[in-house]
């Protein structure tokens, strides 16, 4: 089963749950790695 509370998803099967966490770990790295190199992350 699949939640979401508090935006919080939490899925009841341990190994979809590491799927989508690597999924959305290479999707923020794709999109990092396009950012320019200048752009300021904090702000």
């Amino acid at each position: 089963m699949i939640t979401l509370s508090r935006d919080n998803l939490s899925f009841s099967f341990p190994q979809v749950a590491r799927e989508v966490r690597l999924l959305v770990e290479q999707k923020i790295q794709e999109i990092a790695s396009e950012l320019p190199p200048t752009w300021n992350r904090a702000t």
